[in-house]
C-alpha cells in the first residue's frame, strides 16, 4: 500500500512540474495505471485528486482525457457513489462521442461501466438490456477481458433480478473468459457470485470454497474494496449456518476494513448483517440499532429497502405483528416496482404472510404464503423456501386444512434436515 501511495505522490509532483506539458502522454499513461491500482486498493481520494490534476494539463490528447475520465467514473462507482458515476459515464459518452466511434474497446468499457452503475441502483432491467446487446457483439470476436467483464456484470444483474439459473450460466462463462484472458479480478468476483448462488441452494461447502478462493485472489492482488465485499458474503454464509460467533468475528473485521477505506456502502451492508446476527441471538435492541444506523437519503437504494424489511423483522420477532406488517407494506410497493422477481420481494411475501397469520388474517396469510413458496422455488432459494413451509403449514391449519398443514410441516422438516441448518 505504501508503494502505490508513494508512486501517486511522485506522479502528483511530476504533473505540477514544468516538463509535464511536453511529456503529457507518457505521464497520462503512468497516471492511468497508478489510478487503477489506487481504486483497486480502495484509495479513492488520491486517485480522484491525481486524475483531476492530470486533466488540468492543456496539451493532453483527447483519447487520454477520455480514459482518465473513465477511471474517475470507475473510482466513483467502486466508492459506492453510483449516481455520480453514472452521470460521469454519460458525460463521457456525450463529450467524446467522436473518438468513441474509433476507440471501440473504450466504448465497450464505458457501456459496461454504465450498466454496472444501473444494476447497483436497482435499475436491473436497463442494465441487462445494455449488457446483453454488448455481449452479443463481443461474442463475434475472440475471447477477451472485456467479454469476461461484460458477462460478470450480467451475472450480477441477473442474481439481483432473481433469475438465478440464468445468472449461473453467465457466472461460469465469466470464470472461463477471465481465466483465458488472465483477468484475476473478474475471476475473483465471478467466484464470489458463484458462492452466492451455491449459498441460495444451501450447498454450504461449495459456497464456502468459492468464496474463500475469491478472497484469496482479491487479497493477493490488493483489491481491498472487493475483498471486503467477499468477506461479508462469507459472513452471510456463516450466519445462515447458525455459526453466529464466527459470523460476528467476520462482521467485526468487515466493519474495520470498510471504515478504514471510507466505504460507506460496504459499511451499511455489514451493519445490516450485524443486525441480523443480533436478531438471531435474541438481542432485539442491538439489532434495531444496527438497522437504523444504515439510514440513507435514497429510500429506493437496496440498503434502504433491506433496512425497512429488517426493522419489520425485529418487530415480528417481538410479536408486534401490526408494526411489522406496517413496515413490510411500506417497502413492498417500492421493491415490487423495482425488482419484482428479486430476493427482497420473495422475503417480504413470507414475512407478510407470517404477520397476517399472527393478526388472525388466516386466509390472507395462506394466500400470501402460497405466493411466497412459488417465488422461492422460482428463485431457487432453498433457505427461504424452508422457512416458508412453516408459515404455509400454520396458515393451512388455521383455515381448517389439516391434511395440507401436515404435508407442509413434513416437507419443511425434511427440507431443514436436507439443508443442514438450525
Amino acid at each position: 500500500m505504501s508503494e502505490i501511495l508513494a508512486r501517486a505522490a511522485a506522479l502528483r509532483d511530476l504533473v505540477r512540474g514544468d516538463s509535464a506539458t511536453s511529456h503529457s502522454r507518457p505521464l497520462a499513461e503512468a497516471v492511468l495505471a497508478c489510478c487503477e491500482e489506487l481504486v483497486a486498493a480502495g484509495e479513492f481520494t488520491p486517485a480522484l485528486e491525481l486524475v483531476a490534476k492530470t486533466l488540468s494539463l492543456r496539451s493532453l490528447p483527447e483519447e487520454w482525457v477520455m480514459r482518465l475520465e473513465l477511471v474517475r467514473a470507475t473510482a466513483l462507482r467502486v466508492a459506492g457513489q453510483y449516481e455520480a458515476a453514472l452521470e460521469k459515464v454519460r458525460a463521457i459518452a456525450r463529450d467524446h462521442s467522436g473518438i468513441l466511434e474509433t476507440e471501440k474497446p473504450e466504448r465497450h468499457r464505458l457501456q459496461i461501466s454504465e450498466a454496472a452503475c444501473l444494476w447497483r441502483m436497482n435499475r436491473v432491467d436497463e442494465a441487462v438490456e445494455r449488457l446483453s446487446s454488448l455481449r452479443a457483439e463481443l461474442l463475434t470476436r475472440p475471447d477477451s477481458s472485456l467479454l469476461a467483464s461484460c458477462t460478470l456484470e450480467l451475472s450480477s444483474a441477473e442474481i439481483f433480478r432473481g433469475r438465478h439459473s440464468v445468472a449461473r450460466g453467465f457466472v461460469l462463462e465469466a470464470i472461463v473468459s477471465a481465466r483465458r484472458s488472465g483477468n484475476k479480478f473478474v475471476e475473483a468476483i465471478a467466484l464470489d457470485n458463484l458462492g452466492r448462488l451455491e449459498r441460495s441452494l444451501c450447498r454450504w461447502a461449495s459456497a464456502l470454497e468459492a468464496g474463500q478462493e475469491a478472497l484469496r485472489i482479491l487479497e493477493g492482488n490488493g483489491n481491498r474494496v472487493q475483498a471486503n465485499v467477499t468477506r461479508r458474503v462469507l459472513g452471510i454464509l456463516l450466519w445462515k449456518q447458525g455459526r453466529l460467533d464466527i459470523a460476528q468475528e467476520t462482521i467485526d473485521a468487515c466493519l474495520r476494513e470498510a471504515r478504514a477505506i471510507g466505504h460507506t456502502t460496504n459499511e451499511e451492508y455489514t451493519l445490516l448483517l450485524a443486525g441480523l446476527v443480533a436478531l438471531h441471538r435474541g438481542d432485539h435492541e442491538q439489532a434495531r440499532l444496527a438497522f437504523q444506523a444504515t439510514g440513507r437519503p435514497d429510500p429506493l437504494s437496496r440498503p434502504s429497502l433491506l433496512a425497512y424489511e429488517y426493522v419489520g423483522d425485529e418487530y415480528l420477532e417481538r410479536g408486534r405483528a401490526e408494526d411489522a406488517l406496517e413496515h413490510y407494506d411500506l417497502v413492498w410497493p417500492m421493491a415490487l416496482a423495482l425488482v419484482p422477481k428479486g430476493d427482497i420481494v420473495a422475503e417480504l411475501r413470507r414475512r407478510r404472510a407470517e404477520a397476517m397469520y399472527l393478526l388472525g388474517r388466516h386466509d390472507e396469510a395462506h394466500t400470501e404464503a402460497e405466493a411466497a413458496l412459488a417465488h422461492c422455488r422460482e428463485l431457487g432459494d432453498r433457505y427461504e423456501e424452508a422457512a416458508t413451509y412453516r408459515v404455509l403449514a400454520l396458515s393451512a391449519a388455521a383455515v381448517g386444512r389439516a391434511a395440507e398443514a401436515k404435508k407442509w410441516f413434513e416437507q419443511g422438516f425434511a427440507f431443514y434436515d436436507d439443508i443442514e441448518t438450525p
